[in-house]
């Protein structure tokens, strides 16, 4: 559960970051990257990915759902959801 959170956290944090939109989706790119080769093998995984490489292994975690949740995060950097909300 703590990879999952902790993946959460980071692009949430990404998404909630001010600064250029543009750096931000490209950040979220590199997530996507990143969960992309946990799952194709194509390439080492980042090195700070480990546990969640292993905890993706051992409770068989779909890429899908990964994806999912930078799809929202991605959303909310292109309408800036957080500040609407303020």
């Amino acid at each position: 559960m703590f990879e999952i959170y902790s993946f959460c956290r980071a692009v949430d944090d990404i998404a909630d970051e001010a600064g250029p939109r543009h750096a931000r989706w490209q950040a979220l790119a590199g997530w996507r990257r990143d969960i992309d080769a946990l799952y194709t093998g194509l390439g080492p995984p980042n090195p700070a990915l480990q546990g969640l490489a292993r905890a993706i292994h051992t409770f068989g975690l779909r890429r899908e759902d990964f994806r999912a949740v930078i799809d929202g995060m991605e959303m909310d950097v292109e309408a800036d959801i957080r500040r609407l909300l303020s």
